[in-house]
């Protein structure tokens, strides 16, 4: 059984062109990130999959990383990192019993203790993944959406008037990392479910990367982070 960490980092980011390579604090995003990685000294192969040439010219020379070439057909806007996981998993022949960790390119608050304590509390659980999560800061129960006519739509309006610690905490995929086994990312086992664990990050200890704004968040909070 070996520990294998693989980065799907494709090159045709619409919101923020060029993402996975952007400079972050002084060096491409995804360097940051696969130091971290490497940092944690548990992974018996690091890889990166990618259909970039300017994405491989970057991490090649990372003597500790591979790189596999992902297929144009798992390179648009509309697959899933599930289908890009199993590729690398099926082409690279990992065993079965292997435990891989899917790391985001981006995930640039990530640390090697947190790889660490995830590790260990997947291994010692028999479920097929284990992912990152955050409680909502709001209940969601007592959102609403406003159409094109600034009409109100409540998502639950039982709950409107209800106290905000009365309400039961919800949470959601962080989007930092999935620890899942071999077998369970070639079957392509769902990952979001009741069977499998997760490792619930606090409000500042990751931050998604969608939109320009959330660079600036990400870099003044890992500066604060260390």
């Amino acid at each position: 059984m070996t520990n294998i960490a693989i980065i799907p980092a494709r090159g045709g980011s619409k919101r923020i062109p060029l993402k996975n390579i952007k400079d972050f604090l002084g060096e491409p995003i995804i360097q940051r990130v696969l130091k971290e990685i490497h940092s944690s000294d548990i992974f018996d192969q690091i890889i990166v999959s990618t259909d970039d040439e300017v994405i491989r010219q970057v991490v090649e020379n990372m003597k500790f990383v591979d790189i596999h070439n992902r297929p144009s057909s798992l390179s648009d806007d509309f697959t899933g990192t599930q289908a890009v996981i199993q590729s690398v998993c099926n082409e690279l022949n990992l065993g079965d019993q292997d435990n891989i960790c899917c790391i985001y390119p981006t995930a640039a608050l990530i640390k090697a203790e947190t790889l660490h304590e995830s590790l260990l509390n997947f291994t010692n659980s028999d479920a097929d993944f284990l992912f990152s999560a955050k409680r909502f800061e709001h209940p969601v129960q007592r959102g609403f959406c406003i159409n094109d006519k600034s009409k109100l739509t409540f998502v639950e309006e039982t709950h409107i008037s209800k106290r905000t610690q009365d309400l039961t905490e919800m949470y959601f995929d962080a989007g930092y990392f999935y620890w899942g086994s071999g077998i369970a990312w070639k079957e392509a086992r769902s990952i979001i479910s009741p069977a499998n664990e997760v490792h619930i990050y606090g409000a500042l200890e990751s931050y998604d990367i969608d939109e320009r704004g959330d660079w600036t968040i990400v870099e003044k909070l890992a500066r604060i982070l260390g």
